[in-house]
């Protein structure tokens, strides 16, 4: 995993109170799921290499999914807009959720 990505993973996971290593599994449920979808669509967003953003088959490839997962889950992220919560607002609802 490209450094810049593993920044990108730790910076989004810090900002809604979720240890990083919750990203990586293969729990659905709200709000993780959009967490991981952010995530996704920040790295395909803002890592590029010459100018291109890493294709979602490599992201997939990074995250252990295959590129229709990180495919829907950036056109989701996007749609959502960002971020997909109020990191200080839902802190406990994360927690409860994920912790």
């Amino acid at each position: 995993m490209p450094s810049r990505m593993s920044t990108i993973v730790r910076d989004t996971c810090a900002e809604f109170g979720v240890d990083p290593k919750k990203i990586f599994e293969d729990d659905r449920r709200w709000p993780l799921a959009h967490i991981r979808q952010e995530t996704w669509r920040r790295v395909r967003a803002t890592t590029m290499t010459n100018g291109k953003p890493p294709s979602y088959p490599r992201i997939g490839r990074w995250f252990g999914r295959d590129h229709t997962s990180i495919l829907f889950g950036v056109k989701a992220a996007e749609r959502r807009g960002s971020p997909v919560l109020d990191a200080a607002e839902n802190q406990d609802v994360v927690r409860g959720v994920v912790g």
